[in-house]
């Protein structure tokens, strides 16, 4: 496996973003019901979240019901990591900070996998 851990800002002090945690939970929430929360999104990163959709629900509906959401830190592009648990996994998700209040940039992955999902919008 590999430590995602090693890429993370360990300062205590470290705060998520403003938002960032919210728009984790109302992605997850969206594809759970089907669609992804467009309104949330950059055009940009609403475009590639789009193209996402196979592989967002696949592993979605793969890991299960959504459970916790943990912040473990920032990575080395300042990056908000959160540690996402599920009914029958987890993953950890970056996201940025927002921009005029929507996601522009998040990504998933599965810690013992690999890459799962990866798609970036612009600013």
């Amino acid at each position: 496996t590999f430590d995602f851990h090693v890429m993370i800002d360990r300062d205590p002090a470290a705060r998520p973003h403003p938002g960032t945690e919210v728009a984790v939970r109302r992605y997850i929430a969206a594809m759970a019901a089907g669609a992804p929360n467009y309104v949330d999104m950059t055009p940009d990163f609403a475009g590639a979240a789009y193209r996402a959709i196979p592989v967002a629900r696949y592993y979605l509906h793969r890991w299960g019901d959504f459970r916790s959401i943990t912040f473990l830190g920032r990575d080395e592009g300042d990056l908000d990591v959160y540690r996402v648990r599920f009914a029958r996994g987890w993953s950890d998700w970056r996201i940025s900070a927002l921009s005029d209040g929507k996601v522009w940039n998040m990504r998933f992955w599965g810690v013992s996998t690999g890459p799962l999902s990866t798609w970036q919008g612009r600013k």
